[in-house]
């Protein structure tokens, strides 16, 4: 296990240093758990790889300001977490309606 703590240490240093490949490989070796983490929240698979997706994006962002590499894991985990409540925020204040409950409505649509 230390071994593997060191690697993930190395690539972090790789990754603040603008090494894709090692961004790649941090990506790589966590997003079954992101995926996980947010697959528990949501229950939409599809979602839950756009918000896996959106997560690793801010990790790439903001991957400079780790500064302790035990903590990673639970960093990309809170990251995740954020990023899950905000869609659901986003998702109460903007609620969607499926296209055929528009197609059921009757009436003028002001299309015409």
């Amino acid at each position: 296990m230390a071994s593997n703590s060191n690697d993930i240490a190395t690539l972090i240093e790789r990754a603040k240093n603008g090494d894709e490949q090692a961004m790649t490989r941090l990506i790589t070796v966590h997003k079954g758990l992101v995926f996980t983490v947010i697959y528990r929240m949501v229950g939409d698979y599809h979602m839950s790889e756009d918000l896996t997706q959106d997560t690793f994006v801010r990790v790439f962002l903001n991957i400079k300001k780790v500064k302790n590499e035990k903590h990673f894991r639970a960093w990309i985990c809170t990251i995740a977490r954020n990023i899950t409540r905000d869609y659901f925020r986003r998702k109460k204040r903007h609620p969607t309606v499926s296209l055929d409950e528009v197609g059921e409505q009757t009436g003028q649509s002001g299309l015409e």
